[in-house]
C-alpha cells in the first residue's frame, strides 16, 4: 500500500537516549527502540521505563513518531511481563509497536484494541498473502524482507493492503528473518530472543573461509528506485550502533529523501566510514544475489570507522508554537499555544491567577513576550512578534508567575502530544487458558529427499510429509500413514501462483494434508479444506498462540525446538502437540546460494545444476561440527540442519507419556538410514554417535 504523503517515511533506530537525540537531530521522521526485555536487540543499551517516558515525550513534542520493539518469542512465563510493558508504552503514548509473537499479539488486541501494530521482519512474512492475514489480525504495516528484489517490493507495494516497510541500510542477516536457530542449537544463545551469537560471521571450511557473511545492505545509490515502489517506510538498521552511526547515516538518507536522488560517491564513501563490512551490497534489491555480497569487518573497516568525528551534543529539535495570552481585570490569566502537525491543529490552554490592579507599574505586552519566549530546555519556540496579547491597560502580574505559566504550558502540551488524547487502559491481565488434556499419539515425518522414503515408513508414521513440488512424484504404498505437503518456507511476492499451481495440482491428486511453514499458508490450507500441521518453523512457544492457531483449525502444533520438554509438557491447548523427536533441525534458510561459495562453484547460478539430485553439501566449523546444506535447485535458495540429530528413542515412551506427539525430520540420510531410525524408535534404542536432546 502506497502512504498517501510524498516521500516515504525514514525511521532511524535508537539504542540509547542518545541515539535518539541523534535520530531526531539528523531528521528521523520516526525512530523504533527496545525495552530491557523482550527485544531482538538484547545486547543494545535498550531502554527503561524512564528512558521510554523521556524519549516519547520529546519525540511526540516535534512531531516524531516512536515505535517500540516487542519482537522476540515468548514463553508462557513471559507472556504476562510483556502484555504489562505493552499497556504502560500505550499510556506513555507510544505510536505502535513492532511485534512478533502470535500469542502476544492476540493479548494486545483484546486489551489495547487501538494499539497500532507493525509485524516484525521476525515473523518472517514475504508476501502481499502474507499481508492480507496480517491485516485480518490487525496489522498496520508490514516490515517487508531484506531479501526483496526491485520487483518484488514494488509488486508487494502495489498488491499490499498494508503500509510496507522496507531495510534500506544496515547488516545483513543471511538467514531470512525468524527462521534462524543456528544460535540457539549450538549454544545457549537464541535468535529468537534477541541473544543471537552470530555464527554467520565466523569462519568455516571449504573454498571460502565466511560464506555466511554478508556485506551491509546500501540503497542510498538506489533512492529514485527505492521511491518508485511505493514502499511507506525506511528503516535504518543498528540499535547496537553508537549515536555516531546513527546521526551519520540518518543525515545523508534525509538529504536524499529531501532532494529525491541517489547518493554520489563521496556519500557512499561516508557512509562506508561510518560502517561497513568490506564495502556495502545491494544484491537483494538489484536481484544479483551471488558471492559479490559476501563481505566481513576487516581492520581497514575499523580503521575508518575510529576515524569518524566523535559528536559530544546533537543539536535539539524544536517546533514552532503559537502563543497568545489573555490578562484582563477579574478573570485569571490564560495562555494558549497551538502547534501544528501535518496539517493538523493542537491547542492547549492553561490558567493562572487574576491579575492585580496596577498602582504605579502596569504590566506592558512587550515584558509578557519577554518571559514567553524563554522557552529554555523546552521543544518549543516562538516568534515575539507573533505573539497576541490581550491586556488591560491597569493590571500587573508576578514574573515568576508568568513564568511557571509558561512552563506549564509547555508541559502540557508536551502531554497532549505523547498521548495524543488516547484514554489510559488500566493493569492488564493475560486471559486464561483452559487446560485441555493432552494425549497426541500422531507420529508425523517429513522427507526432504522422496528417494529415501521406504515403504515401511507408511506403516509407522500417521502422517507423512514431502515437499509440494515433488507431492505429485510420490508413489504410496498401502500403509495407514496419509500422505502431505510440505509448504515452502519461504515464498516471496512473484512465486506465489507457481505454489497456488502446485498446491492446487496436490489437491487434485488427492492431498488433504498441509504442513504450514508460514502464516499465509493457513488461509491457503482453509481455501482447499485441507487439514493442518504447524511445522516448527512457526516458533510456536507458549499457550497463548496455541489458542490463536487452535481457533484457525489447525490440528497439530509442532512446538519450537527452543520450547523444550518441560515446557511442551506444561503447555495447555486444545489442538495437538508435536515435539521434533528425531532430525537435523533446519537452522537457517538462506536466499544466497552458500553452496556455490563452499564448493567454489563458478559460472551464472541459473545454469548451476549441482543441485539436482537432491545432492547435500558439508558445512564445517572451526570446531568440525559439520552442517548439511541442501539446495533447491529452481531458485537457488538453501536449508542448513544442525550439525547432529535429536535423538529421542530411549526417551520416546515418556514423550509419549507426556501426551505429545513426534515429529521426525529425514534430511540427507539414505533409505537404509531411515529404515534404521524406525526401528530404533520401535526399540527406544539408545543412540548412537553424537546427537541433540529438546
Amino acid at each position: 500500500m502506497r502512504r498517501d504523503k510524498e516521500l516515504p517515511e525514514l525511521l532511524a533506530p535508537a539504542g540509547s537516549l542518545e541515539c535518539v537525540n541523534a535520530a531526531v537531530a539528523a531528521g528521523a521522521d520516526a525512530v523504533y527502540f527496545g525495552m530491557k526485555s523482550f527485544s531482538a536487540r538484547a545486547y543494545a543499551q535498550n531502554f527503561s521505563f524512564k528512558d521510554a517516558t523521556d524519549a516519547i515525550k520529546y519525540c511526540k513534542s516535534v512531531g516524531v513518531r516512536v515505535y517500540s520493539t516487542i519482537n522476540t518469542q515468548l514463553f508462557d512465563t513471559d507472556m504476562e511481563q510483556a502484555l504489562e510493558i505493552c499497556r504502560i508504552l500505550y499510556n506513555t503514548g507510544i505510536d505502535a509497536f513492532i511485534i512478533t509473537d502470535l500469542g502476544l499479539i492476540g493479548e494486545v488486541r483484546r486489551e489495547l484494541p487501538d494499539a497500532e501494530l507493525h509485524a516484525s521482519t521476525q515473523m518472517g512474512v514475504q508476501n502481499s498473502y502474507s499481508a492480507d492475514v496480517l491485516s485480518k489480525l490487525g496489522f498496520t504495516r508490514m516490515v517487508a524482507p531484506r531479501e526483496c528484489s526491485y520487483g518484488e517490493l514494488k509488486s508487494l507495494c502495489d498488491n499490499s493492503c498494508l503500509e510496507i516497510e522496507a531495510f534500506v541500510h544496515g547488516a545483513n542477516c543471511v538467514c531470512h528473518s525468524g527462521q534462524c536457530l543456528m544460535s540457539a542449537v549450538i549454544g545457549p544463545r537464541s535468535g529468537n530472543k534477541g541473544n543471537c551469537a552470530q555464527p554467520c560471521r565466523m569462519m568455516y571450511k571449504g573454498k571460502c573461509d565466511y560464506p555466511l557473511s554478508l556485506k551491509d545492505n546500501c540503497l542510498a545509490p538506489r533512492m529514485k528506485e527505492l521511491l518508485d515502489t511505493g514502499v511507506s517506510s525506511l528503516k535504518i538498521e543498528g540499535r547496537m550502533k553508537p549515536s555516531e552511526y546513527v546521526y551519520g547515516v540518518t543525515r545523508i538518507y534525509r538529504r536524499l529523501l529531501d532532494e529525491k536522488r541517489d547518493a554520489t560517491v563521496e556519500e557512499i564513501k561516508e557512509l562506508a566510514d561510518i560502517f561497513s563490512r568490506s564495502g556495502f551490497t545491494s544484491g537483494y534489491f538489484d536481484d544479483k544475489v551471488d558471492s559479490d555480497m559476501l563481505g566481513r569487518r576487516t581492520k581497514e573497516d575499523k580503521i575508518a570507522t575510529n576515524s569518524t568525528e566523535t559528536i559530544s551534543e546533537y543539536p535539539k529539535k524544536r517546533i514552532y508554537m503559537d502563543m497568545s495570552v489573555a490578562m484582563k481585570k477579574d478573570m485569571p490569566l490564560t495562555l494558549t499555544g497551538t502547534i501544528y502537525l501535518d496539517g493538523k491543529p493542537q491547542s492547549v490552554t492553561v490558567e493562572g491567577r487574576v491579575p492585580e490592579i496596577a498602582v504605579t507599574h502596569p504590566m506592558n505586552p512587550d515584558l509578557v513576550k519577554k518571559q514567553l519566549v524563554r522557552l529554555g530546555n523546552s521543544s518549543f519556540e516562538t516568534d515575539p512578534d507573533k505573539i497576541i496579547t490581550d491586556m488591560d491597560d491597569d493590571v500587573m502580574m508576578p514574573v515568576m508567575l508568568i513564568n511557571q505559566l509558561r512552563r506549564d504550558l509547555c508541559d502540557e502540551m508536551e502531554k497532549r502530544l505523547s498521548v495524543s488524547g488516547r484514554e489510559r487502559v488500566a493493569k492488564a491481565s493475560v486471559k486464561t487458558i483452559e487446560n485441555y488434556p493432552k494425549n497426541c499419539k500422531t507420529k508425523t515425518a517429513y522427507f526432504d529427499n522422496i528417494n529415501a522414503l521406504p515403504d515401511s515408513a507408511f506403516d509407522y508414521f500417521d502422517k507423512i510429509f514431502v515437499p509440494l513440488k515433488d507431492y505429485c512424484l510420490v508413489k504410496k504404498p498401502k500403509g495407514k500413514a496419509e500422505l502431505g505437503v510440505s509448504m515452502p518456507s519461504v515464498v516471496m511476492e512473484g512465486e506465489q501462483s507457481l505454489i497456488d499451481k502446485r498446491l492446487d495440482e496436490a489437491v487434485k491428486h488427492g492431498c488433504r494434508n498441509m504442513l504450514v511453514t508460514n502464516i499465509w499458508q493457513l488461509d491457503a490450507a482453509e481455501k482447499r479444506n485441507m487439514r493442518v500441521t504447524l511445522d516448527p518453523r512457526m516458533n510456536c512457544m507458549n499457550s497463548y498462540s496455541c489458542s490463536m492457531y487452535s481457533d484457525k483449525g489447525v490440528d497439530n502444533i509442532v512446538l519450537s525446538i527452543e520450547t523444550g520438554l518441560p515446557k511442551a509438557r506444561d503447555m495447555k491447548s486444545k489442538t495437538d502437540l508435536s515435539v521434533v523427536a528425531y532430525g537435523r533441525i533446519p537452522v537457517m534458510t538462506i536466499e544466497k546460494c552458500a553452496i556455490r561459495d563452499i564448493l567454489g562453484l563458478k559460472g551464472p547460478k541459473d545454469k548451476c545444476e549441482y543441485c539436482k539430485g537432491q545432492k547435500c553439501v558439508p558445512l564445517t566449523d572451526s570446531k568440525n561440527m559439520t552442517f548439511v546444506v541442501s539446495g533447491d535447485p529452481e531458485n537457488h535458495r538453501n536449508t542448513i540442519y544442525n550439525s547432529v540429530p535429536v535423538w529421542t528413542a530411549d526417551i520416546f515412551d515418556k514423550i509419549v507419556r507426556m501426551g505429545l506427539g513426534g515429529y521426525f525430520i529425514f534430511t540427507d540420510e539414505s533409505k537404509e538410514t531411515v529404515q534404521k531410525v524406525i526401528d530404533g524408535y520401535i526399540h527406544y534404542a539408545l543412540p548412537k554417535g553424537p546427537f541433540k536432546r529438546i
